[in-house]
C-alpha cells in the first residue's frame, strides 16, 4: 500500500469547499435575478392596471391629478428597476420593482374609490336636476302669478282712488 501525503488529500477537500462557497454565493444572485425579473414583470402589469384605472376614473368625471403624479412616481421606480437589472444590481431592481408595484396597486385602489365617488355625485346631480328644476319652475310661475295679482290689485286700487277723487272734485264744482 502506498501512503498518500496529507497534502494530496487536503487539496481536493479545499477545492470542494471553495466550489461550495462559490456556489453558495452565486445562488442568491440567481435567485435575486429571477426575483427581480418577476418583480419587474409584476410591476409592469400593475402599472398598466393603474393607468387603466386612472382612465376609468377620469372618464367618470373624477379629478385624477394626484393619481397621475403617483403613477409617474411608479413609472420612475420601474425605470430605475429596469436600469438596475440591466447593470446587474438585482437586489436594487427587485426593491424598486416592489415599491413600484405597491404604489401602482395603491393608485388602482384610489382610482376605484374615485370612480365610486364620481358615480355617486353623478346620481346626486341627476336627482337635484330632476327635482330642483321643476321646483324652481313652479316657484317662478307661482311668484309671477301672485306678483301679477298684487300689482293688478294695486293698479285697480289706484284707479279707484283716482275715480273717487274725480267724483269728489265734480261734486265740489
Amino acid at each position: 500500500m502506498q501512503s498518500r501525503s496529507p497534502h494530496a488529500i487536503s487539496l481536493p477537500l479545499i477545492l470542494l469547499i471553495l466550489l461550495n462557497v462559490v456556489a453558495a454565493q452565486a445562488a442568491p444572485i440567481m435567485i435575486s435575478k429571477n426575483d427581480a425579473n418577476t418583480g419587474i414583470d409584476g410591476a409592469s402589469q400593475a402599472l398598466l392596471a393603474a393607468y387603466r384605472s386612472i382612465l376609468a376614473a377620469e372618464s367618470a368625471g373624477a379629478d385624477v391629478t394626484a393619481l397621475t403624479g403617483r403613477l409617474n412616481e411608479a413609472l420612475d421606480l420601474l425605470t430605475r428597476a429596469r436600469e438596475s437589472y440591466g447593470s446587474g444590481d438585482y437586489i436594487s431592481a427587485s426593491d424598486c420593482a416592489s415599491r413600484s408595484k405597491l404604489l401602482s396597486d395603491g393608485v388602482v385602489l384610489e382610482a376605484e374609490r374615485l370612480v365610486a365617488d364620481a358615480k355617486g355625485m353623478s346620481q346626486i346631480r341627476t336627482v337635484i336636476f330632476f327635482v330642483g328644476v321643476p321646483l324652481v319652475l313652479v316657484l317662478l310661475v307661482a311668484g309671477g302669478y301672485y306678483g301679477f295679482r298684487i300689482m293688478r290689485k294695486r293698479s285697480v286700487e289706484g284707479i279707484m282712488k283716482k275715480r273717487v277723487r274725480i267724483l269728489k272734485e265734480e261734486k265740489e264744482d
